[in-house]
């Protein structure tokens, strides 16, 4: 244990040492150990070196703008890389004179120790005569072609071409050791060349880029000329001094080192803004990618710490997790744990069961891909109180936790609350049409003896009265009538079976719908023998033919036929039929048209437990159903009944 957190922690030291390192490198441009060597006091050797020098030499390039340039009106040598010697001197605390020179004899004076310092590329083959400081700046090396000249890239644009460069460039090497075949012309300055460049002397011009630049520019020809995208070189530029000088060597890493950290690099950058862009790289994103490197892999070491801390806690867990998963098993109602995507990550066996599948095969599936899950997310996200039907079942959807899903099936409950809520419903109905019969048959009684009275008090034959005597007795019976067929209507309470005449019951349920639709256009038929004697529950065949007539009266829009037909059945018992002519039923819903709290109808307007009521009701008095629709083309409903023991 105590060995593999050590392990842990050596690993986090190393890594941070490496990351910072990096840091360093891209900030300074030295390493860890050479920023800790120069943040100490020179030694006494690289003192005692300095201290013996008068002053040193530099020998930079007499025409090599912006890096560095005699200007001939005031005989001054000023450049990017003079002001850097500048800075290097005042740093060291040693003069150092510039000395323009061709570069060429630049280059000599250097291997000769004629001078001390030269700013240059380093290579293998320089490396036999210079020692190199830390880098100093960056020059990428460019190839410029006359504009119009169609040159897709370097390899192209070398190939079979004469090319101008200054003589002892750097790009010389490069170019012979990649192209040996290529004719190269020297010349004293880049200047020189690009003016071969302009008099079709030769085909193209490789130098340094920032100098190409500025003689374009200074020249006004940019336009004339164009660069190949591809670079020649990109390296890092030093201070070259002769061969063995190491103290001097010391010393000027120091000083560099020194600038870089003081900032005064960056202001002298500054001052040659136009053309610094071109020496020096941007570290900015390196460094942001080190960063986010580094946390992130300070991050894993100490997760690391922190999961082998808590295997112990983890096992634990995992336990009482088993523990949570029998009890999770163990619940009736489906629960269903998701992620923030919406994607399974636990069921109970419950669904499981309920769906027919391994559980495994839900796990990382998405709500909407298994219907039931899918309903219920969209009731959670439309409907206020989480209700949604699947398959003719009624399920309540809630969130548990904000992850856990608890959907239960409320189909039974719902049907026994709408049963409750229609059984009130009727009870209420009873009450008060037994109300309307007390309160309106004495009126009606008193008008009737009225009537009679009336009729033996008349001694005329006047044909006016004794129509008007008539038009009130009738009127009395049809009042009498509607409140008979009110209170049959309303009185659901008979349980028992009985011989009852079928044909009067159905006239009484097509009256109380006459009545009811009267100011709509819809013609009830009956066609029956007179007399059908059958032995069946009155009050469940009372309420099966009144839910259908129902329907069928809703199926018509206000306008068309409702038709009730009575037979003998051929297996014995009876066969009623009931049909309309109205809008028909679409033949994807005849398969679910029995379930519960299924409907076609618009919210509102029905609960969907009609059909089922029927179909419930004919199972207790061992009868069945069975419908022939099409769209447009009406419904018939067909019940056969057998008679009850």
């Amino acid at each position: 244990m105590k060995l593999k957190i050590l392990t842990l922690i050596v690993t986090f030291i190393m890594m941070f040492g490496l990351f910072f390192n990096q840091l360093i490198h891209l900030e300074y441009d030295v390493s860890i150990f050479e920023y800790i060597y120069y943040s100490l006091p020179p030694s006494e050797d690289d003192l005692e070196y300095l201290q013996a020098k008068s002053k040193l030499i530099y020998g930079g390039n007499i025409s090599e703008p912006p890096l560095g340039i005699m200007e001939s009106e005031s005989g001054q040598y000023m450049g990017l890389v003079v002001d850097y010697m500048n800075a290097i001197s005042i740093q060291l605390g040693v003069p150092i004179l510039s000395k323009p020179m061709v570069w060429n004899d630049a280059l000599e004076a250097l291997s000769q120790k004629k001078t001390d310092l030269c700013d240059m590329v380093p290579s293998v083959s320089r490396s036999e005569f210079y020692d190199f400081s830390n880098p100093l700046y960056d020059l990428k090396g460019a190839l410029v072609v006359k504009a119009g000249t169609e040159e897709e890239g370097l390899a192209e644009a070398i190939g079979g071409k004469t090319i101008a460069v200054q003589k002892g460039d750097y790009s010389i090497e490069v170019i012979r050791s990649r192209y040996p075949l290529v004719d190269i012309v020297e010349t004293d300055n880049v200047g020189d060349a690009l003016v071969l460049l302009q008099n079709d002397e030769v085909q193209a011009v490789l130098g340094d880029e920032p100098v190409i630049w500025y003689y374009l520019n200074e020249l006004s020809v940019l336009n004339q000329f164009v660069f190949i995208n591809e670079s020649v070189y990109d390296q890092s530029c030093s201070i070259a001094v002769p061969k063995g000088e190491k103290e001097l060597l010391r010393s000027v890493n120091r000083a560099i080192f020194e600038l870089r950290k003081n900032g005064t690099l960056d202001k002298i950058n500054q001052k040659w803004s136009g053309y610094s862009l071109l020496l020096n790289r941007n570290t900015d994103t390196e460094k942001l990618k080190v960063g986010i490197f580094m946390i992130t892999a300070l991050l894993g070491i100490f997760l690391s710490l922190i999961m082998y801390g808590n295997m112990k806690l983890k096992s634990l867990v995992q336990f009482k997790t088993r523990e949570l998963q029998f009890a999770f098993d163990s619940l009736k109602n489906f629960m269903i744990v998701i992620d923030e995507n919406k994607l399974i990550t636990n069921v109970n066996l419950a669904l499981v069961n309920y769906l027919s599948v391994r559980k495994e095969s839900l796990l990382g599936k998405h709500t909407y891909e298994i219907d039931l899950l899918n309903r219920a997310m969209m009731a959670l996200a439309n409907d206020s109180n989480c209700e949604f039907q699947c398959e003719g079942r009624l399920y309540q959807v809630k969130f548990e936790h904000e992850r856990m899903l608890l959907i239960s099936d409320i189909t039974y409950d719902k049907i026994k609350e709408q049963q409750m809520i229609h059984s009130n419903r009727m009870e209420a109905i009873g009450q008060l049409a037994s109300g309307v019969a007390h309160e309106l048959r004495n009126p009606l009684g008193v008008i009737r003896n009225s009537t009679f009275l009336l009729n033996d008090m008349v001694t005329d034959s006047d044909p006016v009265v004794v129509k008007s005597i008539n038009a009130i007795n009738s009127s009395v019976l049809r009042a009498s009538r509607i409140i008979d067929n009110l209170l049959k209507f309303s009185r659901f309470d008979g349980v028992e079976s009985a011989e009852i005449n079928v044909i009067p019951i159905i006239e009484e349920i097509l009256e109380y719908f006459r009545t009811t639709n009267k100011n709509e256009h819809i013609s009830f038929e009956l066609i029956c023998e007179p007399s059908l004697i059958f032995r069946t529950n009155e009050h469940s065949l009372r309420h099966v033919i009144i839910n259908l007539v129902s329907n069928a009266c809703d199926a018509l829009k206000g306008a068309g036929e409702v038709k009730i037909t009575c037979d003998l059945h051929e297996e014995g018992g009876i066969q009623i039929t009931v049909s309309d002519n109205g809008i028909g039923i679409e033949p994807s819903h005849l398969s679910r048209l029995f379930d519960p709290f299924y409907t076609t109808k618009a919210p509102g307007e029905g609960t969907g437990l009609g059909l089922y009521i029927v179909y419930t009701e004919l199972k207790k008095i061992n009868g069945a159903i069975k419908v022939e629709s099409a769209p447009e083309c009406g419904s018939t409903f067909i019940i056969t009944l057998k008679e009850a023991v």
